[in-house]
């Protein structure tokens, strides 16, 4: 039943309903306080129906600020393939925006604010020796090449480059466009996303300094009729040749190596685990001084000898907990999807739950489709994948809400999944009643984002898709996300094997298990899981303020 403004009109209306305005308005002064941003916005915003560069609908003006790669530069990542942006369409009862459902607005917009976890975790603060390297902040630049697979692969490059570019003391250049393999993801196969229209740069230009390929070239004296503006592949083999002056190209592994950072007088101290443990005969890789003194380091993409891919926790090994607490911290507070999507996953959340009275919902990503034939070893039959949810999920678990995120259903494959849990929803089977009109692009980071709020989520080991929702379930409040086990449809079946996996925490008691021959996994895939020392730190824990900030679950 809705419950408008007419609902009580045939009685005495209680005190709640005659509150609700006041308690909305001081929702959205406070939250304006902290997030800057107004309830309508949020409640409309991130519909993202249009391409980049197309003009935005009236509730997307007052987001104008937030689409530039920089400050002061309104419109040009638009302009550059910028911020997606589209005209926002009113939303349903379930959806948004329908006039009088006054209650479940409230209590989406508590829900959407609840996911917003950089806007209300404590910052962790900055080691009293304030900078790793004492060379000064001067035209150094990090320019790069985005890897081969998907989003969530380029997602783990741009976390590794982040922190490099803070450690290292140079600015990151971001590329104008994603991979060519984002153009066959796109509807029409036309438009050109950059990494820009997915996470908020605005945000991280706050933390690290960050400059567009058309402002690098701009430094580098390039003409502006100049066709490595406009052609990616002259532009990749510019950056590669000697024209590139100043250039130096580092084989860095982010997987097979690791990256240990000395602190502010050059010494790599001990800590634990050490840094023997840490690498488990991994070769360090070395910041030298011919690095040091370079205009740009430019990191290729060309296998096997050139791919900056891997997990910055088993990358990066910094002098002290402190550090390695500042720099995981700072990406959880400036690296992170825009707000529309996590708008738009409001939206999917908040339908699933009034499908099944209002109770929250356990979530699966079956990554099957193509890892059956990649990584056979890491496949899962039908029938085991049916098993092993019911052994994570508990007893009764078949009678709870179950929200699967895949590529596409596959019914000889999800069939079971759909007779095992009746109370099951894919994306597919809401989507036009929740997200009409938005880009096919953009569907795979909300369905992180959905999965990220579910009750207890199970991935897929070896996806970084399932990584980044289990990395978001860590940040979020425990009042949203009590349960923030690391679980996996792929792993051993036996529960005491499981549980002994699943708590590891370090990526040497990892390789050592991977070392075990399981035959599911193997050695030196540092990209197959999150480790949870990206979220668990030990001097920041989220607020615990007024009730308004507590999230709806």
């Amino acid at each position: 039943m809705r419950r408008g403004k007419n609902a009580f009109a045939s009685r005495k209306r209680p005190l709640l309903p005659l509150l609700l305005p006041l308690l909305a308005l001081i929702a959205v002064v406070v939250y304006e306080k902290y997030a800057g941003r107004s309830i309508a916005s949020l409640l409309t915003i991130g519909k993202q129906t249009g391409s980049p560069g197309e003009p935005r609908g009236p509730a997307l003006d007052n987001l104008a600020e937030d689409v530039d790669l920089l400050p002061g530069q309104a419109g040009q990542a638009a302009q550059q393939g910028g911020v997606q942006g589209g005209a926002a369409e009113e939303g349903t009862a379930e959806g948004g925006t329908a006039e009088g459902d006054d209650l479940g607005e409230l209590q989406r917009w508590r829900l959407l604010h609840g996911m917003l976890y950089w806007a209300h975790s404590n910052p962790v603060p900055k080691p009293a020796a304030g900078k790793i390297f004492q060379q000064p902040h001067k035209a150094r630049f990090i320019t790069w090449e985005q890897d081969f697979a998907g989003l969530n692969n380029v997602r783990l490059q741009v976390e590794v480059l982040v922190i490099m570019a803070h450690v290292f003391r140079r600015t990151l250049v971001m590329p104008d466009h994603l991979a060519d393999f984002m153009d066959h993801h796109n509807d029409g196969g036309e438009v050109q996303y950059t990494i820009a229209d997915f996470f908020d740069f605005q945000d991280l230009s706050t933390w690290v300094s960050v400059i567009t390929m058309q402002q690098y070239l701009d430094i580098r004296s390039v003409p502006q009729d100049s066709v490595l503006r406009t052609d990616r592949h002259a532009l990749q083999a510019w950056l590669r040749s000697e024209k590139h002056t100043g250039t130096v190209y580092p084989k860095w592994d982010a997987s097979g190596h690791v990256m240990a950072v000395p602190d502010e007088q050059g010494v790599a101290r001990r800590r634990n685990p050490s840094f023997k443990q840490f690498a488990h005969d991994r070769d360090p890789e070395v910041y030298d001084a011919e690095a040091q003194k370079a205009i740009t380091l430019h990191f290729m993409m060309e296998m096997p000898d050139y791919r900056l891919f891997g997990s910055v926790a088993w990358f990066w090994y910094f002098p002290s907990d402190a550090w390695q607490d500042y720099y995981y911290a700072g990406l959880r507070d400036h690296f992170h999807f825009h707000h529309d999507i996590f708008a738009n996953a409001s939206r999917v959340i908040h339908h699933v739950r009034q499908m099944h009275g209002g109770h929250n919902f356990n979530a699966l990503h079956d990554r099957a489709d193509d890892f059956a034939g990649q990584f056979p070893e890491m496949y899962i039959s039908e029938s085991d994948l049916v098993a092993h949810m019911k052994m994570v999920l508990g007893e009764g678990s078949a009678q709870q809400p179950l929200y699967i995120a895949v590529k596409a259903v596959n019914e000889s494959r999800h069939g079971a999944l759909r007779e095992a849990f009746p109370r099951h929803v894919f994306l597919s089977d809401i989507i036009e009643d929740v997200l009409p009109g938005v880009a096919s692009v953009f569907l795979g980071p909300i369905e992180q984002v959905v999965c990220s709020a579910a009750d207890r989520f199970v991935g897929t080991y070896g996806s970084t898709f399932s990584g980044f929702v289990h990395r978001m379930r860590g940040h979020h409040h425990p009042g949203l996300v009590p349960d923030k086990g690391v679980y996996f449809t792929n792993f051993p079946t036996d529960p005491a094997e499981y549980q002994a996996v699943i708590r590891d925490n370090q990526p040497q008691a990892n390789v050592a298990w991977w070392d075990q021959g399981t035959g599911k996994i193997y050695e030196g895939a540092s990209w197959a899981r999150e480790l949870s020392l990206t979220w668990n730190f030990s001097r920041s824990e989220m607020k615990r303020e007024d009730h308004v900030f507590q999230p709806v679950r």
